[in-house]
């Protein structure tokens, strides 16, 4: 397939300045695409600023080789000039360039051309960016797998960055639950990183969308993934923090959310829960705290429009024994669980689970099928149980 010269100008310039720069957004703007990369080429009179961005790649022409490679290994370039340009989304960094041309962070322009994978409809469903520690704790985990599911069952996609610990379980929940999943990652596509989420990777390209705005080759750095939040935060209508510490790139993904007014949501943790200290920062500089779907359905929804309504305080949950309350938060209303998962998960004797699984059967909130249980999906407030 002949890739036509305009694709080659786009792709040698992801290349040749990579990464976010205004000049180089303004020269595309001023010139468009084939003549700027004209004069990149040709060494014509740049500003200072894009003269030090390009200097070291301008004779580093390797557009063809890189959307052969893309082609090759099933993703191509998107561009401003193609339909399925997200400009809904890109459009939001239009006072986040001002703001940090004067003052902060080089950073917050739009990307001039993304390489995708996948299925480019999901970037028009509803979404929030999920987001977290690589090594979340166990509640952490707990909470995270939660929390996405209940988005899932509402068709809310969950954005994420295909890192370990939270971004995966976020991904791996929208996989397994079908919903649309967008997966904005620091290095080429034709790398998958870390490389043990290369099955992974696989899967979310049947339903959903893996996003770079670097070019073929790129590897992983730091200061990617630093430019990388900004998209995460651009591509969803919010972000949920589920667990990080005092310093995370959770946080930073938070900040971008804000400079682009969209919601940012914080999972409370317990005090002595190392993997919270960042989510009690954020709420303590204004993030809304959540502990359930409906609390960020209604975070993302229209003001004053409430998901469900509250449980009323005698709920049949509350009438529950410590030890069938710890049951009952181990097993998912989304997934089966076994007599070791439940064991495992709470840390109580065998007998104890047993006695608190056949209790909560009783009671109507929990089924048992085969020697799983499943935590029923309607909610204690919308069906009458007996008093347990």
């Amino acid at each position: 397939m002949t890739q036509t010269t305009t694709q080659e100008a786009w792709a040698y310039l992801s290349r040749v300045v990579e990464g976010p720069c205004a000049p180089l957004a303004d020269l595309i703007a001023e010139l468009g695409p084939e003549e700027t990369a004209y004069v990149i080429r040709h060494h014509d009179h740049l500003p200072e600023v894009l003269e030090h961005r390009v200097r070291a790649r301008r004779d580093w022409d390797c557009a063809q080789d890189d959307l052969e490679c893309a082609q090759a290994n099933g993703f191509h370039l998107l561009t401003p000039d193609m339909p399925e340009w997200p400009s809904d989304h890109l459009a939001e960094f239009g006072y986040s360039a001002m703001y940090a041309r004067q003052v902060r962070d080089a950073a917050a322009w739009a990307p001039y051309a993304l390489w995708v994978k996948g299925n480019m409809d999901v970037l028009r469903c509803p979404s929030i960016a999920v987001v977290g520690s690589r090594h979340p704790s166990t509640d952490g985990k707990r909470v995270t797998a939660t929390l996405c599911a209940e988005m899932a069952v509402e068709n809310i996609g969950l954005v994420s960055g295909l890192a370990c610990g939270v971004d995966s379980i976020a991904h791996q929940t929208a996989v397994q639950l079908g919903t649309s999943t967008i997966a904005v990652v620091a290095c080429g596509l034709d790398r998958v990183y870390p490389a043990r989420h290369t099955a992974l990777a696989r899967s979310i390209v049947h339903n959903g969308l893996i996003v770079s705005e670097y070019p073929p080759g790129t590897r992983p750095a730091r200061y990617r993934f630093l430019a990388r939040n900004r998209l995460l935060a651009a591509f969803s209508q919010g972000v949920l923090v589920t667990s990080a510490a005092w310093r995370s790139g959770a946080l930073n993904t938070a900040g971008w959310a804000r400079d682009l007014g969209k919601p940012v949501m914080a999972v409370p943790h317990s005090s002595q829960d190392v993997d919270g200290v960042g989510c009690h920062r954020l709420i303590r500089e204004g993030a809304t705290l959540v502990t359930r779907g409906a609390e960020i359905l209604e975070e993302l929804g229209p003001i004053g429009q409430l998901a469900l309504p509250l449980e009323s305080a005698n709920s049949p949950i509350d009438r529950l024994s410590d030890d069938e309350k710890k049951v009952w938060n181990a097993i998912s209303p989304f997934f089966s669980s076994s007599l070791e998962e439940i064991r495992t998960e709470t840390g109580l004797e065998t007998l104890k689970v047993q006695m608190s699984l056949k209790a909560l059967v009783d009671c109507r909130l929990i089924t048992a099928t085969a020697d799983r249980w499943t935590r029923k999906e309607t909610a204690p407030h919308e069906e009458r149980v007996p008093h347990c």
